[in-house]
């Protein structure tokens, strides 16, 4: 349950991360590259999915979670720090 709300969310949080922290010519680049990778990974997913259970059993499964890890630290090293247009939102969204 807790990997099924963590992954439900990626989608709005990446959405989220792209608007709120680049710049307008590398943000529309990235939403198209967002929407790019999740409709091929809808597609591919099961059949990678599918691959590796067979394979190497479902104990595999777990090294593909491990992709997380480097996606976060990916976040770190590339996403500039501050906001795209150099204001914060003075009240949250979700107050």
């Amino acid at each position: 349950m807790i990997q099924a709300s963590g992954g439900s969310s990626f989608i709005a949080l990446s959405m989220i991360l792209t608007n709120q922290f680049l710049a307008l010519p590398k943000r529309n680049l990235a939403l198209t590259l967002i929407g790019a990778c999740l409709s091929l990974g809808s597609g591919i997913g099961f059949l990678l999915g599918g691959f590796f259970t067979h394979s190497w059993g479902w104990h595999s499964l777990f090294l593909l979670m491990s992709m997380s890890i480097f996606t976060l630290l990916g976040i770190i090293w590339f996403v500039p720090s501050g906001y795209a247009n150099q204001k914060k939102l003075t009240q949250p969204f979700d107050f």
